[in-house]
């Protein structure tokens, strides 16, 4: 398998490569302090520095959030681009993060498809974000044209 990072023609400008990636994504924004309704949403693409979602409802730019996602631990039609990755006592790795929406635009089909940056890169926090992305890299790198 050939993984390509996500956006290639935006990689220049990112700080991190973003790999794809389709998982459920659980977003609480916080508003006054508090958390607020929980929405659903669907990850597009994960990279260190964040992950692109597409979601129903409308997110501003600045916006503060807590994230919740598993990193799948196997290939699904879901998830058909995303390699194994480490797994603790059979289940798949949850991430909970902080995070700033960065940009937010209007899709037709996808209502709506917004990028966040994750604010802590704490090493319980990152750590399963981080080794999933050594793994993609290692896929893609493995499977260069010499």
């Amino acid at each position: 398998m050939k993984l390509r990072p996500a956006n290639a023609r935006k990689l220049e400008r990112r700080r991190h490569p973003r790999f794809p990636l389709q998982v459920g994504v659980r977003c609480s924004p916080i508003r006054d302090g508090k958390l607020a309704q929980t929405l659903e949403s669907m990850s597009r693409d994960l990279g260190a520095g964040g992950l692109a979602l597409n979601s129903q409802v409308r997110l501003s730019a600045g916006e503060t959030l807590i994230v919740s996602f598993h990193l799948p631990r196997k290939h699904t039609p879901e998830a058909r681009n995303s390699p194994l990755t480490h797994v603790r006592h059979g289940k798949p790795m949850q991430v909970v993060i902080r995070s700033r929406v960065v940009w937010c635009e209007a899709r037709q089909a996808e209502g709506y498809c917004f990028g966040v940056e994750f604010l802590i890169r704490d090493h319980h926090c990152h750590k399963p974000v981080k080794t999933f992305l050594e793994h993609c890299h290692r896929q893609e790198v493995g499977h260069l044209p010499a």
